[in-house]
């Protein structure tokens, strides 16, 4: 099973998410080349030192707080397993650089971001734990995983 850490990149002064594009000439209205940073991980070990570094060296982001948002999924693609863990990482924005694996990149407020994001089913229940996570909140007890 291949463990993967999505991270939500927020930024207060904005009030907006950061999606990614791996191409220059995207339109940011279709979902089929945005994403969400992500990282791909050996092992389900990892301290908020290392996301933070493998978000910079990823993105050219420095996060400046990172935290669980106790939630996450298994899946299969091709017969693989995957296994998935959300944060929410937070930033200033006035320090964003576009690194080369990221030509391009926008910002979306909370609405846009759920209605754009095609890998969460249940829309309401993303929209519900971002806006916790906004506020540095946890909306889960415990960890929750879908299946």
């Amino acid at each position: 099973m291949k463990d993967k850490l999505i991270i939500f990149i927020y930024d207060k002064n904005k009030d907006k998410f950061l999606l990614l594009s791996t191409s220059k000439y995207v339109d940011f209205k279709s979902q089929l080349r945005l994403h969400i940073p992500s990282i791909d991980t050996d092992n389900s070990r990892y301290t908020k030192e290392d996301v933070i570094k493998k978000i910079k060296d990823k993105t050219g982001l420095i996060l400046v707080e990172i935290f669980s948002l106790n939630w996450g999924s298994t899946y299969k693609i091709n017969g693989e397993e995957f296994k998935e863990m959300n944060f929410m990482g937070f930033i200033d924005s006035s320090k964003l650089k576009s690194k080369q694996n990221y030509s391009e990149f926008c910002w979306v407020d909370i609405d846009e971001l759920v209605k754009i994001t095609g890998e969460y089913d249940d829309k309401a229940l993303l929209k519900k734990v971002l806006t916790e996570g906004i506020n540095k909140r946890v909306y889960f007890d415990k960890q929750e995983r879908g299946e």
